[in-house]
C-alpha cells in the first residue's frame, strides 16, 4: 500500500529530523516534555508525504519489546506472580525485585522496565508520556499535513488516536489515574495546573478514543504485510477498549463504584466486533507429527502470518521482539541443552491450576491449600488426580506450557530426549543453581518441539489474542449477575482443547472457574500480573501475590518416583527425611506493589510544580 511504502522510505533521514527536534526542547517536567508549535522543522516534516508518514512511524519507536526484554533476558510481570519463580543472585535485577524495591530507577525494575537500557534507563512513565506527546503532535498536524491520499489521512489519524489510547492504558494499568494531555503544550507551559485524573476519567477517554477510531472506514482490522505487525488496528482498539472497561470495574480501580454493567456491555461489543471481522480461534492442527491434536500447543509456538486470509486469525497483536529458538533455549532452558539459565520456572501452584482431562479440578478453587505454606493440598471433591502420577491426564494446555519430569524435547543433535527433573538428574531440581530449576519445572511455552540449540526457529510472543476478549466478557458478565452467559463465552476456549465446558452452580463458582480459566489459558503472557492486582482492593495484600510458593521435589527410588511438595528454597535431606534450609521469600505481594511507584526525582519534580503529592501509596 502507499501507506506502507511511506513508512519505509527515508526512515533514517526522518528520524534525524524528528528526533533532533523532539529532544531539542525540555521543560522542568522532564518526562512531560513539551514541544513548541510552529517550529520550522515540523513544518517541513508535515509538508512532505514521506516524512508525514514517517513521523507517525516514530510514534512507535519506544513501544516496549515485552517478551524476555525486561532485564537480562527475563520477564518481570511473569516472575512476580504466583505462576513462576526465577532464581538469581540477590544483586541481580530479579533478586533486587524479589527483595523489595525503592522508587529510584536504578534499583526498581518495575519503574525502568521493558528493555529500556540503552535509552538512559528511562522509566515507563517517561517513555509512554514521550510517545503520547508525539501522538499529540501528529494528531494536531495531520488534518493539514501533506499525505499520499485522503484515505491515508483518515487511516493515520485513527491509528494515532488508538496508539495514544494504548499508551494511556499502559500508564493507568501501572500507575492508576494519570494526567490526560490531548494537546501540544506551549513551550512556556509550567505545569502548575497538571493533575492526576481519576481512573474512571482516564478510562472514559481511552474507550472513547478507541470507539471513534473504530468508526473510521479506512482504518483496517488487520494488516496483511510483514513489517506492519506492530501497527495499531481496529482489533487492537477493541482489545484496549475491552481491557480498560474491565479494569475500570475491578476492585483496585473502581473507587467503590459499580461499573460492571458498563464493563459487560463494552467487553461484549469488543468481542462481537472482532468475531464479525474475521477473528477466530486457531483450532486446526497443521503438523500432527509434532503436535498431535493439540491446536493450542501448535498455535503457542508458531509465528503469526499475514495476507488476505491468514492461517492465524486468533492473534490481535504481537510483541515487536520475536523469540528465536536459541533465545528461548539459552535464557529459559535446560542444562542438558546448554542453557545459560533456567529462567522462568513454573511453580507448583500453576501446575495445580490445570484441571484433569475429564474436567475435574485438582484442588478446591476457593481454598486450594489447607496451610499457609501450600504444603497441604485441599483436593477438589471428585477429583481424578493421582498424587503419585501427577502429570497424567491433565488439561492439554498443561503439556504446551510446562516441561515436567518425564516430558521430552530436542537436543543439539536434533534427537528427542527425556527430561528428568528429579533430584540428581542432569536437569534435576537444585536450589541456588542458576542453570537448574528451583521449582521442579521448566517453561515450555514459546519453545517449538523441533527447536534445538543452534536452531533459529522464531515464534511470536502474542501480546493480544482473541481468547482474552472471551475471558474479559465472561468476567464482566459474572460480576454483573449474568454468570450463565459467561459459561457460554468460555465454551469456545474449552472446545479448542477438547475439554468439556465449565459447569458452575452459582455466581461464586462461576467467578472462581473463570479466574482459573484465565490463569491457564493466558499463562506466561503477562496477564496474571495485572489480574492479581486489579482483583485486590486498595491497601490490601495480594491473595495471589506469591507470598508463599512451592516446588515439586522428586526423588527417584528404583524405577519409581516420590513426589514431595516443598517451599522454594528448601532441599530434601534423605538422612532426616525432611526438608532443610530457609524458604526463599519475596516482598512483591504487599499492597505497595499494587501500583508502580513514580521514579523519585519525577515525583518530587511534579510535587514542586503542582503542590500535590503524586507518589503512589507505599513508595518513598
Amino acid at each position: 500500500s502507499a501507506a506502507s511504502d511511506v513508512y519505509k522510505r527515508q526512515k533514517l533521514y526522518t528520524f534525524f529530523l524528528v528526533f533532533s527536534s523532539l529532544y531539542l526542547f525540555s521543560s522542568c517536567l522532564n518526562s512531560l516534555d513539551v514541544i513548541p508549535e510552529g517550529q520550522h522543522s515540523y513544518d517541513e516534516i508535515f509538508a512532505n508525504e514521506v516524512t508525514t508518514g514517517a513521523y507517525l512511524n516514530s510514534c512507535y519507536e519506544d513501544i516496549p519489546g515485552f517478551a524476555v526484554q525486561y532485564s537480562w533476558g527475563t520477564n518481570l510481570p511473569i516472575i512476580l506472580t504466583d505462576d513462576a519463580w526465577e532464581y538469581t543472585t540477590n544483586t541481580n535485577y530479579v533478586g533486587v525485585a524479589y527483595k523489595g524495591m525503592k522508587s529510584d530507577k536504578w534499583s526498581n525494575k518495575l519503574i525502568a522496565d521493558n528493555n529500556n537500557w540503552g535509552k538512559g534507563n528511562r522509566t515507563s512513565w517517561d517513555l509512554f508520556f514521550r510517545n503520547i506527546r508525539r501522538c499529540n503532535l501528529f494528531i494536531s498536524r495531520i488534518d493539514n499535513a501533506v499525505v499520499p491520499t485522503e484515505q491515508d489521512r483518515a487511516h493515520w489519524k485513527a491509528e494515532a488516536r488508538v496508539l495514544r489510547a494504548y499508551y494511556y492504558w499502559e500508564l493507568i494499568s501501572r500507575f492508576g489515574g494519570v494526567p490526560i494531555i490531548k494537546d501540544v503544550l506551549p513551550v512556556d507551559y509550567d505545569g502548575a495546573d497538571l493533575r492526576r485524573e481519576s481512573f474512571k476519567t482516564c478510562a472514559d477517554f481511552i474507550i472513547s478514543e478507541c470507539e471513534e477510531a473504530m468508526k473510521v472506514p479506512e482504518f483496517p482490522w488487520r494488516y496483511e504485510k510483514a513489517g506492519e505487525e506492530i501497527r495499531m488496528t481496529k482489533a487492537i482498539a477493541a482489545m484496549v477498549k475491552s481491557r480498560t472497561a474491565l479494569y475500570m470495574a475491578s476492585p483496585l480501580f473502581c473507587d467503590g463504584q459499580n461499573y460492571w454493567a458498563d464493563a459487560e456491555r463494552i467487553t461484549k461489543e469488543s468481542l462481537d466486533a472482532c468475531l464479525a471481522n474475521g477473528y477466530e480461534l486457531y483450532t486446526e492442527v497443521r503438523n500432527t507429527n509434532l503436535y498431535g491434536d493439540n491446536a493450542f500447543y501448535e498455535y503457542s509456538t508458531s509465528q503469526a502470518d499475514y495476507g488476505p486470509s491468514p492461517i492465524d486469525k486468533e492473534t490481535i497483536w504481537i510483541a515487536k521482539f520475536q523469540m528465536g529458538g536459541n533465545a528461548s533455549i539459552k535464557f529459559n532452558g535446560l542444562p542438558s541443552n546448554g542453557a545459560s539459565k533456567s529462567g522462568i520456572c513454573p511453580t507448583q501452584e500453576l501446575v495445580d491450576a490445570f484441571p484433569m482431562k475429564d474436567g475435574t479440578y485438582v484442588l478446591d478453587l476457593k481454598e486450594p491449600y489447607k496451610d499457609e505454606l501450600h504444603l497441604e493440598p485441599n483436593y477438589a471433591s471428585g477429583t481424578t488426580y493421582n498424587p503419585q502420577k501427577p502429570y497424567e491426564n491433565r488439561d492439554p494446555r498443561f503439556y504446551a506450557i510446562i516441561f515436567y519430569n518425564g516430558s521430552q524435547t530436542m537436543n543439539k543433535n536434533q534427537k528427542m530426549f527425556d527430561i528428568w527433573t528429579y533430584n540428581g538428574a542432569k536437569d534435576g531440581i537444585k536450589m541456588g543453581d542458576i542453570k537448574r530449576t528451583c521449582t521442579g519445572y521448566y517453561m515450555r511455552k514459546y519453545m517449538r518441539p523441533d527447536s534445538y540449540p543452534g536452531s533459529w526457529l522464531k515464534i511470536h510472543w502474542r501480546m493480544m489474542r482473541l481468547p482474552e476478549l472471551y475471558l474479559n466478557y465472561a468476567e464482566a458478565a459474572i460480576e454483573n449477575g449474568n454468570w450463565k452467559d459467561a459459561v457460554d463465552a468460555i465454551k469456545p476456549i474449552r472446545d479448542r482443547v477438547k475439554m468439556k465446558n465449565i459447569n458452575p452452580s452459582n455466581q461464586e463458582e462461576a467467578r472462581l472457574m473463570v479466574q482459573n480459566e484465565r490463569r491457564i489459558e493466558m499463562a506466561m503472557e503477562e496477564c496474571r500480573y495485572n489480574d492479581i492486582r486489579r482483583w485486590t482492593k486498595p491497601g490490601e495484600e495480594m491473595k495471589y501475590g506469591g507470598k508463599h510458593l512451592t516446588a515439586m521435589w522428586i526423588e527417584k527410588v528404583g524405577n519409581t518416583y516420590e513426589y514431595h511438595r516443598c517451599p522454594i528454597g528448601q532441599s530434601y535431606d534423605k538422612k532426616t527425611d525432611s526438608f532443610v534450609g530457609t524458604p526463599w521469600t519475596r516482598e512483591t505481594y504487599k499492597s505497595k506493589y499494587l501500583l508502580h511507584g513514580l521514579e523519585l526525582d519525577e515525583a518530587n519534580r511534579l510535587e514542586a510544580v503542582t503542590g500535590v503529592n503524586w507518589q503512589n501509596p507505599g513508595w518513598d
